[in-house]
């Protein structure tokens, strides 16, 4: 099990279809400097993700986040689930529109490589700065019952002409 960045292109990409407005040469340099999650002691359960760029969240005003990172695992009864950070939800509010994301060792493929992306909201205006801690990544083992029959073999995400399109799968 590993967090590893996705390729230059891939993040470039994935920010440009979710609306933000940089040069290239500006995404690279986000994409150079992406910290890779850590837990900061040896009792920690999460990994803290830290921000590639620095946010402005508007009151109210979801966006979304792109980390440039993702979680890759061998084994196949493991799952991520992100959390904000409790500092972030006492100070702003912040919340995740997309609930509690919960990630599926099957989703590192296509256009977002398994991108960690989170929809954010805050309570209050705030700006969250470059490097800054502000969710953690717990990696949880998962059971299946016995009776378990899958039909599909593979998760496709669909995606649309602005990229990826969260709400229809295949």
């Amino acid at each position: 099990m590993r967090f590893k960045k996705i390729s230059l292109d891939a993040y470039i990409n994935t920010c440009k279809s979710f609306g933000r407005d940089c040069s290239d040469e500006q995404f690279k340099d986000e994409w150079e400097n992406i910290k890779l999650p850590q837990r900061t002691s040896y009792g920690t359960a999460g990994y803290d993700l830290s921000l590639p760029y620095e946010v402005d969240i508007t009151a109210n005003n979801p966006i979304i986040i792109c980390t440039g990172v993702c979680f890759e695992s061998e084994r196949k009864d493991v799952c991520l689930m992100v959390l904000p950070r409790s500092s972030m939800g006492i100070k702003y509010g912040l919340r995740f529109l997309n609930t509690v994301p919960l990630i599926d060792v099957d989703g590192v493929q296509g256009f977002l490589e398994g991108q960690i992306l989170l929809y954010v909201a805050t309570d209050k205006d705030c700006i969250l700065n470059k490097g800054e801690q502000f969710a953690q990544a717990v990696i949880l083992p998962y059971f299946i019952t016995e009776d378990d029959d899958v039909e599909i073999k593979e998760n496709k995400v669909l995606f649309n002409e602005h990229g990826y399109n969260p709400w229809k799968r295949e």
